[in-house]
């Protein structure tokens, strides 16, 4: 992903993303999937998992979106949307969740104009102490899980994109030294539609 697109799509899906857009560090860890697909509806989400830096201070962030689009999954379509984006660290020998979007809920479509193109629910998560203090479940490996659902006749649809995942050092001094990256396997996945009295998919 370009360092350009990077950026633009930090300023349209991560409010407090805003805050580390003056640098990047490392390309992000991403994954864009279609999670479910009918011949009334396209769901498509995002989760990624980027260090960033703004003014000498490092900050750890993890976001995703939630997009309704037509069955052939190229025009976004006005639905109802839910997503919750959670940050996990491996502890040693499974992920845990360390923190937690909450479900964000708004409405999905289509824009216009300059930077046409499908809009729904977004959310962002840091993670990172930005003063340099270390992340905030400790050193390890995390990544980002986000949960994606648009509405469709009455029932949420969607599923869950998984980020990779990416070291977090302790602290940022100089000489600190990095594990070896392991294999390690996605978490379980704990896609579940969103809680009872979510609004259905708007009428029209």
């Amino acid at each position: 992903m370009a360092r350009s697109r990077l950026a633009l799509k930090t300023v349209l899906h991560g409010g407090f993303a805003l805050l580390f857009t003056t640098a990047w560090a490392q390309p992000a860890h991403a994954a864009e999937k279609i999670v479910y697909q009918s011949s009334s509806l396209c769901v498509k989400g995002e989760a990624r998992l980027f260090r960033a830096v703004s003014g000498g201070l490092i900050g750890y962030v993890g976001d995703g979106y939630t997009h309704a689009l037509n069955p052939g999954c190229t025009t976004g379509v006005t639905r109802s949307g839910a997503l919750k984006v959670d940050v996990y660290r491996w502890n040693g020998s499974a992920w845990t969740v360390c923190r937690t979007s909450g479900w964000k809920y708004g409405t999905t479509g289509q824009s216009t104009g300059q930077f046409a193109g499908p809009y729904g629910p977004s959310a962002t998560v840091h993670y990172g102490n930005a003063a340099g203090n270390g992340p905030a479940c400790g050193a390890g490996y995390y990544g980002t899980l986000s949960n994606v659902y648009a509405a469709d006749a009455g029932e949420w649809r969607g599923g869950s994109v998984w980020s990779g995942y990416q070291h977090v050092p302790a602290t940022h001094l100089r000489g600190e030294t990095k594990p070896a990256a392991p294999s390690l396997p996605a978490p379980a996945s704990e896609s579940v539609p969103p809680p009872a009295g979510a609004p259905d998919a708007p009428q029209g």
